[in-house]
């Protein structure tokens, strides 16, 4: 197959989950297939090497982006939800350019923000859309713990647009690739006729593995700051809620907080005894290998957490809300620790760091979970066969649907037929 995939960032440097997916999935297909790459952004000496397995990398100016609020004003009256959607315009210049000199069979589209880019597309390509979470479900998440004011009338004004908008955009495509099941049987439901796969993110269980000895009494938070907010809200909440009822059973408890570009807020968090902020960091290994837990107290977001993964592949116990583990495929108490409430969290928290056999028991059990079901090779391979299952549909001129659940196995796709699209 020949397969254009348009994002609205480089996915390099692999610091956040989007980035990571769309990069180790490429490069898996790229393996079997010729991969070209279109997106936002400034190609560095460094991301060239790095996405030298694809065909070509081609870059457009990236747009400002959240948007100055005069353009949310203008924007109000369009069917966009302008909050979301990026602009376009350089995009479609660039992919215009492209489709002349190449011929795709699958053109796959990264994020809700520039699905609105596939009407540019023309005849021919199979049309995928990536949806790396239900946005709307994100945004509604958001804004239980955004402070009333403007902007939170704003954004809820935009979440009706944005809800009517999700769905209505994938009639415009051939077929959509999710997360998670959870996701898929969400799509599903919006719309009947189009063709949904489950591919889970996942990990690199050959880099990540168990390593070195964990110091006592240590807790690790990860996330991206720039890209996601309900992550600066989840470390403030850790560090200043959950850290103190944690340290009235273990006073010498400690907290390292991973993670690119924090915000002021989080990075405060440092001049309290026993907290470190690391700010990006080249390799989270070591950081992840020397913890005792690694903590998720996310209220926020939406989708699969990668970080989830990682640590799973390192063999390190997880407490996490209901929020951050939605969507895993890991049983709870046995592979991961799910806790919601600010007493419940820091319980089960002090329970692990007191109980080394439980820590170890939980750790290899989710160790065997990801290297079963949840390796970059698995998901790329259920992403294959859902894309070359599209193309044969092309090929036979046979209309109908496939929906696709990465289930526990990594057998053959189940094939479901249902409404007939268009």
């Amino acid at each position: 197959m020949n397969i254009l995939i348009v994002s609205p960032f480089l996915p390099y440097p692999l610091d956040n989950g989007g980035a990571m997916r769309i990069y180790h999935l490429a490069r898996h297909l790229a393996a079997r297939h010729r991969v070209a790459l279109l997106s936002y952004g400034i190609l560095t000496d460094d991301a060239a090497r790095a996405l030298s397995f694809c065909e070509s990398v081609t870059v457009a100016p990236a747009p400002e982006f959240p948007r100055p609020w005069r353009e949310h004003l203008r924007a109000l009256p369009g069917p966009l939800p302008a909050s979301v959607c990026y602009p376009i315009g350089p995009l479609v210049e660039r992919l215009q350019s492209v489709l002349r000199r190449s011929h795709f069979d699958v053109i796959e589209v990264e994020f809700l923000g520039i699905a609105h880019v596939v009407h540019a597309f023309g005849a021919g390509p199979r049309r995928i859309l990536v949806n790396h979470l239900i946005t709307s479900e994100s945004r509604s998440r958001q804004l239980r713990l955004m402070p009333w004011g403007v902007k939170r009338f704003y954004y809820g004004m935009d979440l009706l647009k944005l809800r009517r908008y999700e769905r209505r955009v994938l009639s415009a495509f051939d077929g959509c690739v999710t997360v998670s099941a959870r996701d898929a049987a969400r799509i599903a439901s919006w719309a009947p006729g189009v063709p949904v796969a489950a591919v889970a993110n996942g990990v690199d269980t050959d880099a990540f593995r168990p390593q070195g000895t964990e110091a006592p009494d240590s807790l690790i938070f990860i996330g991206s700051f720039d890209r996601d907010q309900v992550n600066a809200d989840a470390a403030i909440y850790l560090a200043r809620a959950v850290l103190p009822l944690i340290r009235r059973y273990i006073p010498n408890a400690r907290l390292t907080v991973v993670g690119s570009n924090p915000p002021a807020a989080v990075r405060d968090l440092a001049r309290f005894p026993g907290i470190t902020v690391t700010g990006r960091v080249d390799d989270v290994r070591p950081h992840l290998s020397r913890a005792s837990v690694m903590v998720l107290p996310l209220r926020g977001g939406a989708g699969t957490k990668i970080r989830v993964y990682t640590a799973m592949a390192m063999q390190k116990p997880i407490v996490a809300t209901s929020v951050a583990a939605e969507g895993l495929e890991a049983a709870p108490g046995r592979e991961i620790v799910i806790a919601d409430g600010l007493q419940a969290f820091a319980d089960e928290v002090v329970s692990l760091l007191n109980d080394r056999e439980r820590r170890q028991r939980i750790g290899r059990a989710a160790r065997a979970r990801a290297v079963a079901e949840y390796d970059w090779r698995i998901s790329a391979g259920r992403l294959e066969e859902f894309l070359q299952t599209l193309t044969a549909e092309t090929r036979r001129q046979a209309p109908g649907a496939v929906v696709a659940e990465a289930g526990r196995g990594a057998g053959p796709l189940d094939l479901v037929t249902s409404r007939a699209k268009r």
